[in-house]
């Protein structure tokens, strides 16, 4: 009776399906259907009873349940009626391919009607193409750069309560009503200041997304605890740092901090900028600074595919992301495409500039011709004033990452805080001079001065390969794990292969999972906790494999796919740098 009910339930469809292709590939589904029905189930069943201490949490968890149940239904209805009719794998891969087509817009639209940290989560599951199958990270790919905004009027009352004024123009001579970008905790506007005639921007936080942080995280926090217990204590160590960026005074201090350090290295980070933060006008919910002119890493990330595909023979982009997908889940493909990186990188590099050279070429013909015309004053009188069109000229791609790598590893050593959200979104690009602009400074981890030494040499035992000095240091970072194959703690090699997945860029993910007995890396994903439990690990430790990951985006977005993805390589000359400049002989 239930199958047939669940059969005609229309209520229990998913919404309407979005203009999203979800393509047909069903085999790979069933992993990440467990994960999601697990997931689903396990809020469903916790936002019933959990954080009922207050209404405003009550409704939230109950908008979960409701949205939820459905699917948990859907979900346990496959689960039961394969076990209770025998169905071979494919019967089930296939209704599974079904239940996928169903539900894949539901996680967005409860994303975007909750916001807040729910929308951090959402951006960094679609970022990764193992957690998911195909559909929902294609749905949920918009929070990258595309996240609905607050009404003007609603951020204008923000702002007019923050800085203590009756009305925005009391401040601003010119407010945008439409928002330059939309992201997790606010967005931000552009403006021009009153008294200076300076344009700015105006990041605004939402209102209550600080007050829902703590249920929602907790929340993250009891699912992780089901699907990988290894996770929570790595995730709740970063909580702090995630409280942090709710405060735009302290990113105002962060900023401050970079400029300061960064200008003082007159000869080495001359092309690298930071917005100037208008003290006076930041509150714990604004922050103004000046406009830094230029595009986006994610902007330009199309225009520069375009130079992957034409370069590394493919079809088409599609074909491209189709086969970097592939090669992560396939084992078969994985060595064989990061094998490909190399000679596909220096083609790309050699093209990339030439076609620099063509253009910036062009653009300087271009504008004389249109700068003599218009001098003539006669011509533009009868014609029209002449408009030169600026062709779009891709960034250098290897000295670009050679930049971001050094002036990151120059924070990490020398300054001893970095931002551990470096992704392409972060990054600006000013064609017009070369000009690299780092914006967004709200998710800065500070180091003490000792382990950012034992970090230099970390990185440098694993780019020697030296896995004593590996396992020596991975302790004095305060990193402990049971290897539960074993019963030991922290063992050699074991230690080492963690080290190389973590700092050794695609090859060391390569080498540090078959050391493992790890069939891929998504197999990492469903049977890590057979094999290890995490007993120590500092959160500092997490932040910078989140920094150097973003790097690793970027850098394949400019069309670095070799050494420039190999964060021990990369930040080698950094630490031994700052080893050198403390006293500390250097192997070389």
């Amino acid at each position: 009776m239930f199958a047939r009910l669940f059969r005609q339930g229309t209520a229990l469809k998913a919404p309407a399906r979005r203009a999203v292709s979800t393509g047909g590939d069903g085999g790979k589904t069933i992993g990440g259907a467990r994960i999601f029905g697990r997931v689903a189930s396990l809020l469903a069943v916790s936002s019933l009873g959990a954080y009922t201490y207050q209404n405003e949490h009550i409704q939230r968890t109950s908008y979960l349940a409701t949205k939820l149940a459905p699917v948990v239904l859907s979900y346990y209805y496959i689960k039961l009626k394969t076990s209770a009719f025998g169905l071979s794998r494919e019967e089930e891969r296939e209704m599974m391919k079904d239940f996928h087509n169903d539900w894949y817009a539901l996680p967005l639209e409860i994303i975007l009607h909750l916001r807040g940290f729910y929308v951090k989560a959402g951006q960094v599951v679609s970022s990764n193409p193992n957690i998911l199958p195909e559909q929902y990270i294609k749905s949920l790919r918009v929070l990258q750069k595309d996240v609905p905004p607050l009404p003007s009027s609603e951020i204008r009352k923000i702002i007019e309560k923050e800085m203590g004024i009756d009305d925005v123009d009391e401040v601003f001579e010119s407010f945008s009503e439409k928002p330059i970008g939309a992201a997790s905790i606010g967005q931000v506007h552009t403006g021009t200041l009153k008294d200076t005639g300076k344009e700015v921007v105006v990041k605004v936080q939402y209102p209550e997304v600080e007050r829902f942080f703590s249920v929602d995280f907790r929340t993250t926090l009891f699912i992780l605890g089901f699907i990988n217990e290894n996770m929570v204590e790595i995730v709740k160590g970063i909580q702090d740092n995630f409280m942090k960026e709710f405060d735009y005074n302290r990113e105002a201090d962060n900023l401050k901090l970079m400029e300061d350090h960064i200008e003082a290295k007159a000869g080495m980070f001359d092309n690298v900028v930071f917005p100037k933060v208008k003290r006076e006008l930041c509150t714990r919910k604004v922050l103004v600074m000046e406009k830094i002119e230029g595009e986006t890493i994610t902007e330009m990330g199309e225009r520069l595919l375009e130079d992957v595909v034409r370069v590394g023979g493919f079809k088409n982009k599609t074909e491209f992301r189709d086969r970097v997908r592939k090669s992560l889940r396939n084992p078969d493909k994985q060595q064989e495409f990061i094998e490909s990186y190399g000679k596909l990188s220096g083609a790309l590099e050699k093209a990339v500039g030439f076609s620099r050279v063509l253009l910036s070429l062009r653009n300087s013909i271009y504008g004389l011709c249109g700068g003599a015309y218009n001098s003539t004053r006669i011509l533009p009188y009868f014609f029209g004033k002449a408009e030169p069109k600026m062709f779009f000229v891709p960034p250098n791609g290897p000295s670009l990452m050679r930049l971001l790598w050094d002036v990151h590893g120059y924070q990490i050593f020398n300054i001893g805080a970095f931002n551990s959200d470096p992704h392409s979104g972060n990054i600006l690009i000013d064609s017009s001079n070369g000009a690299v602009g780092l914006i967004d400074y709200g998710q800065v981890a500070f180091l003490e001065e000792e382990w950012r030494a034992n970090f230099a040499r970390y990185i440098i035992a694993i780019d020697d390969e030296n896995k004593a000095e590996v396992h020596r240091l991975w302790g004095a970072l305060g990193n402990k794990f049971l290897w539960k194959v074993t019963g030991e703690i922290n063992p050699v090699d074991e230690t080492f292969a963690c080290a190389l997945c973590h700092f050794g860029g695609p090859p060391g993910i390569m080498k540090g999972i078959k050391m493992l007995k790890f069939n891929s890396i998504k197999d990492i994903g469903s049977s890590l906790n057979d094999k290890i439990k995490i007993i120590d690990c500092r959160p500092e430790y997490g932040m910078l494999q989140r920094c150097c990951f973003c790097l690793l985006g970027v850098a394949q977005q400019v069309g670095v796919f070799g050494q420039g993805t190999v964060p021990c390589k990369m930040l080698r000359p950094a630490a031994e740098r700052y080893l050198t400049s403390i006293g500390e002989m250097v192997k070389g």
